[in-house]
């Protein structure tokens, strides 16, 4: 699993776990940045840390299912990627949260701290928008990732397809900040 971060001076920086997530099953994600240290967790357990000074998302694109390298969309999702929740908190996660977030099969809602909130139950089946519940950072879908109302909900995005959600307007600065998603993943880890 690797999640990747743009550092505006040093390029990108990853934070990447060996656990095993192409198994056919639902998955949390959580990823806590404390302003020095990433912290990665996988279904409520610990699965990757790293000291990374610069490791940002704010003030740039954020997007889901590939990245902008400077020049054009590349790094998509190696195998089909379904996606049921993402959320951004200007708060830093803990074991407990993380455990809860896996636990109960529930995001994180903090009206106080949550900036973004992308629930695919919410999207009404049809256009290109996929809607920001919380502070109107929409996120446009490009070539056409598809949608299912089963399970409550959720998108599919095929790398073969050159599929990605895009949000156009960056986050505000944050010390500190934690992302969650719900996914189902078939490709390579």
């Amino acid at each position: 699993m690797l999640f990747r971060s743009l550092q505006l001076t040093n390029g990108y920086a990853n934070l990447t776990s060996e656990a095993v997530i192409n198994d056919g099953n639902w998955h949390c994600v959580s990823v806590t940045w404390d302003g020095n240290i990433a912290y990665m967790w996988i279904d409520g357990g610990l699965s990757a840390t790293a000291a990374l000074g610069g490791f940002n998302i704010t003030n740039q694109f954020t997007s889901i299912g590939g990245y902008y390298d400077g020049s054009s969309w590349t790094g998509y999702f190696d195998g089909d990627c379904v996606m049921k929740f993402v959320a951004i908190n200007s708060i830093i996660y803990t074991l407990d949260d993380a455990q809860s977030l896996y636990n109960n099969f529930l995001p994180i809602i903090n009206s106080t701290n949550l900036l973004l909130s992308l629930d695919a139950s919410t999207y009404s089946g049809s256009g290109s928008t996929w809607t920001d519940s919380v502070s109107g950072r929409n996120f446009t879908l490009y070539n056409s990732p598809t949608w299912s109302p089963n399970n409550g909900g959720y998108f599919t995005f095929l790398p073969s397809s050159s599929q990605y959600a895009l949000c156009p307007s960056s986050l505000p600065t944050l010390s500190n900040w934690s992302v969650e998603a719900w996914h189902y993943y078939t490709g390579n880890n």
